[in-house]
């Protein structure tokens, strides 16, 4: 607001005169959320049309800017690879093994258990009862963090897939 005022008068505003700026910005804020709520903004054709006058000069400065190159796309993609990144997915099928159960033979019994299935031992007569199922169907891999631990997920990704892999150490987050 300050700079806007600012621009328009060629000078800074007073105290006096931002505290008003600030006040009128307040005012107009309420008084459009409370318009809103009460549905005033339903059936007008003022504001539809002004709304759509609106729209026409955004569509218009739009289209009167160049497209631009692949190269400008591919900095700009680069620059923002974030926003368009795709989550991978993933689904998989574990056998539980209790450490609270099996205590300092967990990780053994767990190399042995792998080891059973590797030879095709039914995956269902191993390991130890679990709530969950035991087959994981294809899920985001930011769910799968959220459920199991970052640790967990990461090692998801270098397995081979169709191949029993492990063990693998997860921490519940529920």
């Amino acid at each position: 607001m300050k700079a806007v005022y600012t621009k328009t008068w060629q000078r800074p505003p007073a105290e006096e005169e931002l505290k008003g700026l600030v006040e009128d910005f307040v005012r107009n804020e309420i008084y459009y959320r409370e318009a809103i709520a009460m549905g005033l903004d339903k059936d007008d054709e003022v504001l539809k049309r002004r709304l759509r006058q609106r729209m026409e000069f955004i569509f218009e400065d739009i289209s009167s800017g160049e497209e631009p190159t692949e190269e400008e796309l591919q900095v700009y993609m680069q620059k923002h690879s974030e926003k368009y990144r795709i989550d991978p997915q993933i689904s998989f099928r574990q056998v539980y093994i209790d450490v609270s159960k099996r205590g300092q033979h967990a990780e053994s019994d767990a190399r042995q258990i792998l080891a059973r299935l590797k030879q095709g031992t039914d995956p269902e007569t191993t390991g130890d009862p679990f709530l969950l199922s035991s087959e994981v169907p294809i899920t985001a891999l930011w769910d799968i963090t959220k459920q199991f631990g970052e640790s967990f997920s990461k090692s998801l990704l270098e397995l081979e897939p169709g191949a029993w892999e492990g063990p693998m150490a997860c921490i519940w987050s529920w």
